[in-house]
């Protein structure tokens, strides 16, 4: 498919909905841009998002701010953006990721030679 962008940012996905998009990641190859932000996702939802974010090495920006992410959803996070390696931007903001989360993210981030934008605040 040449879908490029996805923004479902403000739709209440929940960890049940995130799982729901998961499944069709892997087929959007050529999506550069993914907006789930406000979506109440918690540390499950991250984890299946994580799952179908691995397949899409094109991603150039990813928006998951204003969830419930936590330490746990960050971790699950990070495990998965080495294989992004064309992605420019992160915003993480507003998902308690605490001091745990950002090491868990910070561990990653020399891997993502063009991230260009980091959002944590």
């Amino acid at each position: 498919t040449n879908l490029q962008s996805i923004n479902f940012s403000g739709n209440f996905l929940r960890d049940e909905g995130s799982t729901a998009l998961s499944s069709c990641l892997a087929a959007l190859t050529n999506l550069k841009s993914i907006d789930v932000g406000n979506n109440e996702l918690g540390p499950a939802g991250a984890t299946a998002l994580s799952s179908g974010l691995a397949a899409l090495t094109n991603l150039l920006s990813i928006d998951v701010g204003g969830n419930y992410l936590g330490f746990a959803g960050a971790a699950a996070l990070a495990s998965v953006l080495t294989a992004l390696t064309n992605l420019q931007s992160i915003n993480l903001r507003e998902n308690d990721l605490g001091a745990e989360g950002a090491t868990a993210l910070a561990s990653v981030l020399t891997a993502l030679m063009n991230l260009e934008s980091i959002d944590v605040w």
